[in-house]
């Protein structure tokens, strides 16, 4: 209910020559001037001030104060509705409480709903207990002062559409799902000085650019800040002055942890090519800028730092610089491909110049290489040309790994410390060019490659080398020393190759590397220490190998902080606190490393990227000791590794993600074999995995084995059957695992498969289920991983519920299948969801599709009945095609790159007989012009 104040003052005034100027609240001046001695009468116009004490729509400018608490059951819709510009809500500390709903599905509730008006000012209210407590579509240049949201099952503060707004001053509190305290889909807002806390998953959530962030305090919230990728990079947003725990890929902001923004989800298209990112289709790409990675992440922090910038991973690409500079912790990366040529390219300033990674058949024309660590790293390579090589004061101009049959041609090495180092592998060509003035070597060979008689040096000037093979170079020295020998504890601060001699005894720690470059074998030798101390320690090194140990009772130990490419290989390790602990450490490698007996941890990796853990084992801790231990782990090969017999876990996830995790064995562990934490346990947290263990908890994307089992227990099924799973299985046939049919007299009709939430993983493709002419057939509980056509039926009243379907092509097929019930099933990085062709009858209930291209296609069909299905990040959520008498009841079809609903052929047409019955959402509508009853889905 709106009072309004209507004021009107007549005021009898009597001055000489003064001029009066009164102002009214949302209208224009009045200016009353009065000459001589006379007397005047004056109307002063009616002030535009309103009062609220109910729930009401706002239609007309003005200032508004709700004068007392406001308590609804409102389920859907706003409470107080503002679609008028030009408006003030002033709250005077009154409330407005709601009562939900309490679900994470439409229909929502509002407590202030801003829509398609500007310079809105909301100050001094209490919202909470709606869906969201304020919204604002469409409505810039609002300014949101001094209020208190609390308890929103959605978000606090959603903003779409609505950029050029203050968000300063207040209290955004303990809301309940993924979208936040704050959520900002509109950009060019400054938020400041806001406290937000104790959501249950973020404080903010940035999907937009230009805004500023200044003085927000940020308290209890799991993740403080979080960012997609249009929003991440280091010059999208400001952030300065907030005190935040966790942020999560936002580039701009400065929190005590911080995971990283991934440059390569950034995918580059053929064509012109004008920043950092991961190219996955072949083509043409033409850079047209110089680039750098620190222009896009925070490259102040080591995990930003070591990232790729231009990343190839597709075959048949020809990427040209135009003689560009790129740079980053790796300039250029060529990871599993073939035929691929780099042309042109000035890579400066790098970690790496240029990575190739088990490649074969490259060609690079032109490439200078400039102030960087390794300047070229070709490792597991076949056959390749290099043409117009150059590199110039790099630690190594060109180090080669496993490169066989690789030629270079025209090749500038100068000023590196090593000119061509040679590390592994044969049939390599240097043919024509000079290799000067390296201060180390300029043709450098190690023990395995210096008298390899297949390379070969053609027509190039050549300095120093010790390889035999290479008769043009002017100066030949002796291969260096194998190694030095060690017979006990010091600092190892020389590059070199090292061996142990004899058994060591140590009193506290042992070894302190502090150079790069170091390959230490201890020939099987014991070292054992006092309890305390650490066996093998490093602190900011590179290229460094442990191999062929035996260490017991230290405190820890190996122990790596902040370093790369270390690799520990053939260790046994006893009796110890902690056996290998790696805190930011990339690229290295952790193989045949066996810990028993540990009081805390056989193996500890936090904040450790691209290492390969494989073939290593856990077992038998005690006290409250855990197998191995990932927190904040990404990117890494978790592979073939043992934890049995631990107090606590087999193997911890902790905010661990994009790990290959697979082919593991966890047993009898007393707390859990195999733990993640929320973050980890995700679907897509990490890719989906096949281990052993018994015992796991919220592992979604976790395949688990009893025992490895390739007799999955499927059948063809011409009888009414009740089939329940009691464990995951591996189904790696690729035909149809179950075939439900009618044939002749028997009928598999009324059939039940129930997984029980057991996943069902294809590793050759095929169909899980299969349904022909039997009727009433029902898939439940199922976990359906990598099957191009999980379920499939040709038979009416089929029934899927409470399914998860991953990775499919088509996640459920219904071709001539009548009456089917689709309800309460979950699909995700999918081509489709759900295809629906000449079926009638279908009734679709709270399925969720995402990152699926096409949600729900109906083709030739009739009467299909959507309600309060939900598809997000895809390209089309429903297509309709030639189909009609549809149903469309609180659908929400969102963030879709190309249309939220398309109809096409006569689903296009208003005579259909399909129906809107509203609250439908979608990002856009194509030619659903039967659609009128949904305002946020009707077609523009």
């Amino acid at each position: 209910m709106v009072i309004i104040a209507a004021v009107c003052i007549v005021a009898v005034i009597a001055v000489t020559f003064v001029a009066l100027k009164f102002i009214s609240f949302g209208s224009s001046t009045t200016t009353t001037t009065i000459y001589g001695s006379s007397t005047t009468s004056t109307s002063i116009p009616q002030a535009n001030v309103h009062n609220i004490d109910s729930c009401t729509t706002i239609n007309r400018p003005g200032t508004y104060f709700l004068v007392q608490n406001i308590n609804t059951s409102v389920q859907k819709g706003p409470c107080i509705n503002v679609i008028s510009s030009d408006v003030k809500l002033v709250g005077n500390g009154n409330s407005v409480t709601g009562s939900g709903p309490y679900s994470g599905v439409p229909p929502f509730s509002y407590g202030i709903l801003l829509s398609q008006s500007t310079n809105v000012t909301v100050t001094g209210f209490k919202v909470q207990r709606f869906s969201y407590d304020l919204f604002l579509n469409g409505s810039g240049h609002a300014q949101i002062l001094g209020n208190n949201f609390s308890k929103p099952t959605m978000s606090g503060i959603y903003m779409v559409d609505s950029g050029n707004s203050t968000v300063a001053n207040n209290y955004v509190l303990a809301s309940d799902s993924p979208e936040g305290g704050i959520n900002l889909q509109s950009g060019k807002t400054a938020v400041i000085n806001n406290t937000i806390g104790d959501n249950a998953h973020y404080g903010i959530v940035v999907n937009s650019t230009g805004s500023v962030f200044q003085g927000n305090k940020f308290l209890n919230n799991p993740v403080d800040l979080v960012c997609n990728y249009t929003a991440a990079l280091v010059y999208s947003n400001t952030f300065t002055n907030s005190t935040c725990r966790v942020s999560n890929y936002c580039e701009f902001a400065t929190c005590t942890n911080n995971t990283p923004f991934e440059i390569r989800k950034v995918i580059l298209q053929p064509g012109i090519v004008n920043s950092c990112g991961r190219i996955t289709e072949p083509g043409a790409y033409s850079l047209s800028s110089n680039i750098r990675l620190g222009s896009y992440l925070n490259t102040s922090r080591m995990a930003e730092r070591g990232q790729s910038c231009i990343e190839i991973g597709a075959p048949n690409v020809n990427f040209a610089c135009n003689g560009r500079e790129v740079s980053a912790g790796t300039a250029v990366y060529l990871n599993n491909t073939y035929n691929v040529t780099l042309s042109d390219c000035s890579l400066m300033h790098s970690g790496t110049g240029l990575y190739i990674l088990d490649s074969f058949g490259i060609t690079t024309r032109n490439i200078t290489i400039d102030f960087s660590n390794l300047g070229a790293m070709l490792k597991n390579v076949t056959s390749g040309r290099m043409d117009g090589f150059s590199a110039v004061n790099n630690l190594y101009g060109a180090y080669l790994d496993h490169a066989n049959g690789v030629t270079f041609t025209r090749v500038n090495t100068t000023k590196n410390v090593y000119g061509i180092y040679l590390s592994s592998g044969g049939s390599d060509v240097f043919r024509s060019g000079s290799m000067l003035n390296n201060s180390r070597a300029d043709l450098y060979c190690s023990v395995e490659t210096y008298n390899a008689t297949d390379n070969l040096v053609q027509n190039v000037a050549c300095g120093v080398t010790d390889c035999a093979w290479a008769p043009s170079c002017k100066l030949h020295i002796q291969p260096a020393l194998a190694s030095y020998p060690l017979d006990s504890c010091r600092t190892i601060n020389v590059p070199g190759n090292y061996s142990i001699v004899q058994n060591i005894v140590s009193p506290g720690s042992c070894f302190d590397i502090t150079s790069s470059n170091v390959n230490l074998t201890c020939k099987g030798h014991l070292i054992v220490g006092s309890g305390t101390g650490t066996a093998f320690g490093m602190n900011g090194v590179s290229n460094v190998s442990i191999a062929n140990c035996t260490i017991e009772r230290f405190g820890t130990a190996v122990s790596a902080n902040k370093s790369e490419q270390v690799h520990l290989s053939a260790l046994l390790i006893n009796n110890v606190s902690r056996g290998v602990q790696f805190n930011s450490v990339s690229r290295g490698t952790v193989l045949g490393v066996s810990a028993v007996t540990y009081a805390l941890s056989g193996f500890n990796f936090s904040n450790v990227q691209g290492t390969t853990i494989t073939q290593d084992s856990a077992n038998l801790g005690y006290a409250g000791a855990s197998g191995f231990i990932f927190n904040n782990a990404t990117r890494n090969q978790v592979t073939l590794n043992n934890a049995n017999n631990n107090p606590l876990y087999g193997m911890a996830f902790l905010d661990s993600k994009q790990n290959s995790i697979f082919n593991n064995s966890a047993l009898s562990n007393s707390g859990k074999d195999y733990y993640c934490s929320p973050s980890s346990g995700g679907l897509y947290a990490n890719p989906i995995g096949i281990n052993l263990g018994l015992m796991s908890n919220y592992c979604g994307w976790l395949v688990l084995q009893p025992k490895v089992s390739l007799n999955p227990p499927c059948s063809a099924l011409s009888s009414s059957s009740d089939i329940v799973l009691g464990a995951d299985f591996i189904y790696p046939y690729g035909g149809t695992c179950f075939s439900v049919y009618k044939s002749g007299s028997s009928s598999g009709n009324n059939t039940i498969i129930d997984c029980n939430g057991h996943a069902v993983l294809a590793t050759a493709g095929g169909t899980f289920v299969n349904v022909v002419n039997a009727t009433n057939v029902r898939v439940q509980n199922c976990r359906i991983i990598n099957f191009p056509t999980p379920i499939s039926a040709s038979a009416a009243q089929l029934a899927a519920f409470n399914n998860t379907i991953l990775n499919a092509s088509t996640g459920i097929f219904l071709n001539h299948a009548n009456l089917a019930s689709l309800t309460m099933n979950r699909i995700f990085n999918s081509t489709s969801g759900v295809m629906i062709d000449h079926s009638n009858n279908t009734f679709l209930q709270n399925n969720n599709f995402y990152n699926v291209n096409t949600g729900i296609t109906a083709l030739f069909s009739s009467s299909t009945r959507f309600e309060n299905n939900t598809a997000v990040n895809g390209v089309v959520g429903i297509l309709l095609r030639n189909s009609t008498a549809n149903q469309m009841h609180l659908n929400s079809l969102l963030n879709m790159s190309g249309n939220g609903m398309v109809c096409a052929g006569t689903s296009a047409s208003v005579s259909v007989a399909s129906l809107d019955h509203g609250g439908n959402r979608c990002s856009s509508n194509a030619n659903c012009v039967w659609m009128t009853a949904s305002p946020q889905c009707m077609p523009k």
